[in-house]
This record gives structure tokens, sequence and C-alpha cells, in this order.
């Protein structure tokens, strides 16, 4: 595995992991539905998560031409400093500004 893939491990998937839940998640934002990805530890929710999100060529491979505005942030809601919408909101904006800002 060379340095960019140490750092970016999704560059190295194939562009089909994980198609079945790929094309269900891309559903859901196309249809503007709310989901949830839910399954053991180590199961691979994150790494699914981290793939959408970081290769944008399979966003634009399944969603329409339309939708071509759609960015996918991730966000770890595990590290809220506390349970409080200001803070929610807080995590939110900075994530925004850090996908800006890079």
């Amino acid at each position: 595995m060379s340095l960019v893939e140490s750092r970016h491990p999704w560059l190295a998937y194939p562009s089909t992991y994980r198609e079945q839940e790929v094309q269900l998640v891309l559903q859901w934002i196309r249809t503007g539905a709310s989901g949830s990805i839910i399954g053991l530890n180590g199961s691979g929710k994150s790494d699914l998560i981290g793939f959408l999100c970081h290769r944008t060529d399979i966003l634009q491979r399944y969603l329409p031409p339309e939708a071509q505005q759609v960015t996918l942030l991730l966000m770890d809601l595990n590290s809220l400093p506390d349970n409080s919408l200001a803070a929610l909101f807080r995590v939110i904006l900075r994530t925004f500004y850090e996908h800006q800002h890079r």
C-alpha cells in the first residue's frame, strides 16, 4: 500500500465496493429519505461511509446529473462535548468550514 493509499484507503477500494449498500444509501439521498446504517463492531459501517464521502466518482455514477452538487461530509458525533443542539450545530458548521478550506 502506498503512502497515498494509507492516508486515503478508499482510493484502493474497487469502484464496486459494497455496491448494494452504496446503491441503497444513494437511493436515500436521491429521494431525500432518511436511513440508518447499523451493524456489529467491525462490520464496515465506517468504511462504507468513508468510501462514499471520499469517492466522488462513485457519487457521480449513481446520482443523476442535476445532483452533482451533492457532497457527503463525515462527522464524528461521538465526540460532541455535550448533547445540546448548539454543540451539534457547531460540529456541523466546523465540518463545512474544514471541507471548504482544505
